[in-house]
């Protein structure tokens, strides 16, 4: 087996280690030598950005805006592609509402051969003119103008009220054409 071991050799070799650097040649400083230690785990931490809180708000506040000016234009488009459905819709209707009428008119009266302007009496007790004072709200006015003449027209009873000569001034302000009329 192996020695017993001794005291005074087990002192010994627990003294620590010295190392000499002569700095004078009389006097001798003995250092330990230390020995490297290994890195302690720590916890990492994210580096803080330094972004100063002012250049954020702008930086949000140019996002908003470029958002906002998308969202608006986008809005806008498709609020012209209704406009133009509605205009087209609008136009069908004047036209389909102004054959019906040439129709029903054309069957009491001779009319001329020309395409009338449609108007919708919208507020009767604001016209002035004399020749339109039988008319009512809702009668429809055919004007043709190449002819110089007017009749009105009142669907609920199928009835011509008037016929007469256009003036050469615009139309009544009360007298507006379809889609115009308030």
């Amino acid at each position: 087996m192996s020695e017993p071991v001794r005291l005074d050799n087990l002192e010994q070799e627990q003294k620590p280690i010295t190392q000499s650097e002569p700095k004078e040649p009389s006097r001798l400083v003995k250092k330990p030598v230390t020995r490297p230690v290994a890195p302690v785990a720590t916890t990492t931490t994210k580096p803080k950005l330094d972004i100063p809180l002012k250049k954020i708000a702008v930086l949000v506040g140019v996002v908003l805006v470029t958002a906002g000016l998308v969202m608006g234009g986008v809005i806008a488009w498709q609020s012209v592609m209704n406009q133009q459905d509605s205009s087209e819709q609008l136009q069908e209707y004047v036209e389909s509402e102004t054959a019906s009428l040439i129709e029903k008119i054309s069957e009491q009266i001779k009319l001329p051969n020309e395409t009338p302007v449609l108007m919708i009496v919208s507020d009767a007790s604001l016209i002035e003119d004399e020749a339109f004072k039988h008319a009512q709200d809702g009668d429809k006015v055919l004007r043709f103008e190449e002819a110089g003449i007017f009749v009105i027209y009142r669907e609920s009873t199928g009835e011509i009220i008037t016929k007469g000569k256009t003036n050469s001034g615009p139309a009544d302000s009360n007298v507006a054409p379809t889609g115009v009329a308030e």
